[in-house]
């Protein structure tokens, strides 16, 4: 959840709060997405960062800082030169 107390310029913006983030492997995307009030059925997507492919996302996780920290798989099966560890935080 957005907290508008917590003192970081990193952190993702409001639009995000109540928001599902999910990544996709295969696809490399990573989209929100909000449920409805019973928490059952979805009432719309949207890219996290449109237009990007992301290198296999396996994990994702909120910081206390309020950005969104990820971990890449990489291009390949095994021995991946472009696994990576990233961070998505809110534009200033």
């Amino acid at each position: 959840h957005y907290d508008p107390t917590l003192s970081s310029s990193r952190k993702l913006p409001p639009k995000f709060d109540g928001a599902v983030i999910l990544h996709e492997w295969e696809r490399g995307w990573i989209h929100a997405a909000w449920l409805d009030a019973s928490g059952v059925r979805l009432e719309r997507m949207e890219a996290v960062i449109p237009g990007h492919k992301f290198k296999r996302p396996i994990h994702l996780k909120l910081g206390p800082d309020g950005a969104l920290y990820g971990l890449e798989w990489g291009s390949n099966w095994a021995d991946n030169a472009d696994a990576a560890l990233f961070r998505i935080e809110s534009a200033p």
